[in-house]
């Protein structure tokens, strides 16, 4: 986490975006707690959001760290991402 801190003390970036496997369940409310609190992401990309467990990483991610999923994946393809689509998961 430390690079990563200076990474963003160095570029002043814009924007950071937290990528989290939606496959990882609550996990990823952890993981984004974590990154959260030492970057402070500005938003959230949900990946793998086809599976099974897709409601429960969203929900929890957004609520902990208070910022949008901007984009959701469900393949490799440029393609497969899109703004998250709030109904399929309320």
């Amino acid at each position: 986490m430390q690079e990563l801190s200076d990474v963003k003390a160095l570029a002043n970036p814009n924007e950071i975006l937290l990528v989290v496997d939606a496959m990882i369940g609550q996990e990823a409310a952890n993981v984004a707690r974590e990154f959260n609190s030492q970057l402070e992401v500005t938003g959230v990309i949900l990946t793998k959001i086809d599976g099974d467990t897709r409601g429960g990483a969203a929900l929890s991610v957004r609520q902990i760290t208070g910022k949008p999923i901007k984009f959701t994946g469900t393949g490799e393809k440029n393609h497969r991402y899109r703004n998250l689509p709030p109904r399929p998961y309320v």
